[in-house]
């Protein structure tokens, strides 16, 4: 249950109350804004080697080779805007193949490699920014041709430059203004390297694009450069998938690109990297297009948004840089930017009604504004840019306290769905209909297969991976051992219009849900119900965030609900239900092991109602019995149904445990779980704040 002031608690627990609902709306998904790119410059430049870098002072700085002279150019921007002109270049180092830069403060560090040598890495410094720069210098000769370059620089003015020769990585380190005696190779191998990018956070950060040792497999990963945070200073991490694909799908990545940037959510700082790499599809309607994706959290975690598309064709990739509040993207032709600051639009003193369902997979909402004025005519514009399809809402429902003053809780992020507009003989009105973080999973797809090798990664690690693609961020409150220690075998299938397992468990059977629908094709959601269906925990959502939770039969009651005597939160309405368990006994077949799950009462008194499950990704004992416990344990959760009708607990969440006082039948301190939440909320001449709540069995 989320935590309540005093003041909030009594507030909601009085017989007379007054509701307050904040709506606040801003273009974010889950753990990040959703940048809107808007293109500054349109120019005539070959696409090749290119690098940009933004100094303290705001300065756009440019770098580009031309691919007929082999010249490098650089250009400076001192107040890059919508009227800037960003087609001017200065001519600076003839015979030049592949460019780099670094920067901390007001300090650049701009690397070249010879065109005739390229063996040769060559270094120029700027201390004002790019107005000036030093003299070129030759700080490291490589061991063979440099074929990939990138460079990162910490705040101190520590700069690590990463290259690659063949299929090897190398580092070579600055400290203290200090260059290394030699570069140093990497432990990890690979058959190819097509491209490297780097960003100091904590670690250095890098992006790799490559083929596979043996499948030759093209492949985005992560991996680290340690300076003592995720990663032990001056070591290299192993390498971590982020995009696969199969040899022979005709596809080449390369090109990455990596930025770290910060906005504000709520109150406090995040900071995430920013990718982008380009896909080469040799195939027949070939594309030259580059992706662009955002992590979650630290960089060691290796989560990642699904990658998405970018509005143009580009050999060498999107090179990316933050500034505050603009996250800048270029090509030697192009300049984009896209606010990332995310502000806040308050629609709140227009909030007429809204409905929410609160449910396992799913929450969907209709909230409803005021027209009257016309405000809301054109969503998307002027006032209410932040109002548009896909925006998040931020619902927190609340009441007024005695002062006046109105507190919240800080409800569900929802996303616009779509909205109508309804124009009667009394009002006008703007309904907006909106889905939850379980609505988004869904529609998100795999355009490849993803798999896990049994022993490879926890059921919590993978649940990870598959919020992640969808934008959110996961964490657990509480943990069974089982999702921490079991390593399944697992995929997730590619999107082709196939029909796959879609993870229909026993839990659908017992307690249908209306607003889910079962689509053909695998999704993320259906991938992450079946995941979920080997273990007993539960994930729900609270800020736009996921929170994994263990129901379990022992787990205290979170609040009371009964008579208003004794500070209980009244019922309106109720129904009591018991019922006999439509599964006691459980086998789940895992190759050649079994697993058992048994309700020695319940088989008393009904005798046995058996459920043989079959799951081949499963290989121990411990992970059959896990899966089995976890399929009883939803079973005998339903024993008890039926649902309270309250004036709206603004901190009920589902899954918690509730205790319930209903002296009219004999019910006293009697232990519930809540598995839905209904939401009602009117103004006018019936106004209403209620919530009817679903119950299960603790």
């Amino acid at each position: 249950m989320r935590t309540l002031s005093t003041a909030l608690t009594t507030a909601q627990k009085a017989l007379s109350h007054r509701p307050y609902v904040e709506v606040k709306v801003r273009q974010a998904v889950g753990a990040a804004p959703r940048p809107a790119w808007g293109r500054l410059y349109t120019g005539a430049e070959a696409d090749d080697a290119h690098a940009l870098a933004i100094p303290t002072d705001g300065s756009l700085i440019r770098l580009r080779i031309d691919t007929a002279t082999k010249t490098l150019y650089r250009q400076r921007v001192t107040s890059p805007g919508l009227t800037s002109d960003y087609s001017v270049w200065t001519s600076w180092r003839p015979g030049s193949r592949l460019c780099a830069l670094a920067q901390y403060g007001a300090k650049l560090l701009a690397f070249a490699v010879d065109d005739a040598t390229p063996t040769q890495i060559h270094l120029a410094e700027s201390a004002d920014n790019g107005a000036t720069w030093g003299a070129w210098t030759l700080p490291v000769i490589a061991a063979g041709a440099v074929t990939c370059l990138a460079a990162a620089s910490k705040g101190t003015g520590d700069t690590v430059l990463f290259f690659a020769v063949a299929a090897t990585l190398y580092r070579f380190k600055r400290t203290a203004g200090v260059w290394d005696g030699a570069p140093t190779a990497w432990p990890n191998t690979v058959a190819t390297i097509t491209g490297v990018a780097a960003a100091y956070r904590n670690d250095w950060n890098l992006l790799l694009t490559g083929t596979e040792t043996t499948t030759l497999n093209p492949t985005v990963w992560q991996l680290l450069y340690g300076d003592g945070y995720s990663q032990t200073a001056d070591t290299f991490s192993a390498l971590a998938v982020i995009t696969p694909t199969s040899a022979g799908a005709n596809v080449v990545f390369d090109s990455p690109f990596l930025t770290s940037f910060s906005w504000w959510e709520g109150v406090w700082l995040a900071t995430q990297e920013a990718s982008s790499y380009t896909e080469n599809y040799t195939g027949a309607g070939g594309y030259n297009r580059p992706w662009w994706s955002h992590n979650i959290g630290d960089f060691v975690n290796n989560a990642w948004r699904e990658p998405v598309p970018f509005n143009q064709t580009a050999n060498n990739g999107l090179a990316l840089a933050y500034a505050s509040p603009y996250l800048w993207a270029t090509t030697p032709f192009g300049v984009w930017r896209a606010d990332v600051s995310a502000p806040l639009l308050d629609v709140s003193a227009d909030v007429i009604a809204f409905t929410m369902d609160e449910r396992p997979f799913s929450t969907r909402a209709t909230i409803e504004l005021n027209n009257a004025s016309g405000k809301y005519n054109a969503p998307g514009s002027g006032t209410i840019q932040q109002l548009k399809l896909g925006s998040e809402v931020q619902l927190s429902p609340g009441y007024y306290l005695d002062a006046a003053a109105p507190a919240i809780s800080a409800g569900p992020r929802l996303y616009v769905q779509g909205w109508q507009h309804t124009v009667g003989p009394q009002d006008q009105r703007l309904i907006l209909h909106c889905g939850g973080p379980w609505e988004l999973l869904a529609r998100w797809r795999a355009r490849r297969s993803y798999q896990w090798a049994a022993a490879d990664k926890t059921i919590s690690q993978i649940a990870r991976f598959i919020l992640a693609r969808a934008g959110f961020d996961y964490t657990t409150l509480t943990t069974s051992e089982a999702l921490t220690t079991l390593k399944p075998a697992f995929t997730i299938h590619p999107n082709l219009g196939a029909t796959y397992d879609l993870g229909v468990t026993l839990e659908d059977m017992l307690t249908p849900d209306p607003f889910f629908t079962i689509r053909p094709g695998e999704n993320g959601l259906t991938a992450l119900r079946r995941l979920l269906a080997k273990v007993e925990d539960r994930i729900r959502f609270n800020n736009g965030k996921a929170f994994g939770v263990w129901p379990q039969a022992i787990d205290n009651p979170d609040y009371k609900y009964g008579d208003a005597v004794g500070g209980k939160h009244h019922i309106l309405a109720a129904r009591y239900g018991t019922q006999v368990q439509e599964v006691n006994y459980v086998q789940t077949l895992a190759g050649a092991t079994l697993g058992e799950a048994a309700d020695w009462t319940s088989i008393a008194e009904v005798y046995d109602r058996v459920l043989v499950d079959q799951d081949t990704a499963l290989t121990t004992e411990a992970q059959a019995d896990a899966r089995a416990s976890a399929t009883l344990r939803k079973s005998q959760m339903a024993r008890r149904f039926g649902s309270i009708t309250v004036p709206a607990n603004v901190g009920q969440e589902l899954f918690d445990t509730i205790s319930i006082y209903e002296d009219r039948i004999g019910l006293a301190a009697a232990w519930r779980r809540v598995m839905g939440i209904h939401w009602v909320y009117a103004t006018g001449k019936e106004p209403r704040f209620e919530q009817e709540i679903t119950l299960a069995d603790a």
